[in-house]
């Protein structure tokens, strides 16, 4: 399972009660770097995402992506993109929706693709902007999910 499969539900969470402590969950499956996030909450005032990095390290997918920029293949670099494009164009809508749905933790830097989708694409969506682009995406995912599958019947593996 990848990092956008419907299934894949890794999340970042601060602050999240459960069983009567406060727990932060970190999510290393995020694919951007901390000064890339700074520079999107600077871009767009939220403050809260900016401190959220203060002291914090980078996240085992990005250092895995940067250590292996090599062999990067069209189909994860078309998806991966596509998802930074959404991730900027949805940035100024954290704050609002953050406020509006606090359990998805918007405001923390590395936020899951899942909690991402709920702001823009789920029936909880802030609002229809990004909608449209849905398609796209889904079409840029299936593609990278046959190249992964291919791969892996060659491989043998299934």
């Amino acid at each position: 399972m990848h990092n956008f499969a419907n299934g894949s539900n890794q999340t970042s969470l601060r602050d999240y009660e459960y069983n009567g402590r406060l727990w932060r969950v970190q999510n290393e499956l995020f694919w951007l770097s901390k000064a890339e996030i700074v520079a999107m909450a600077v871009k767009h005032g939220n403050m809260a995402v900016q401190i959220d990095t203060d002291g914090d390290e980078e996240r085992f997918v990005w250092r895995w992506l940067k250590q292996n920029e090599g062999i990067a293949g069209q189909a994860r670099n078309d998806v991966l993109s596509l998802a930074t494009e959404l991730l900027e164009k949805s940035f100024s809508l954290r704050q609002t929706y953050n406020t509006l749905h606090p359990r998805y933790c918007l405001n923390a830097w590395d936020a899951g693709w899942l909690q991402v989708y709920k702001m823009i694409f789920s029936n909880d969506r802030i609002n229809d902007s990004l909608k449209g682009e849905q398609t796209e995406f889904k079409r840029r995912l299936n593609a990278l999910e046959k190249k992964i599958y291919e791969a892996a019947r060659e491989d043998g593996m299934i």
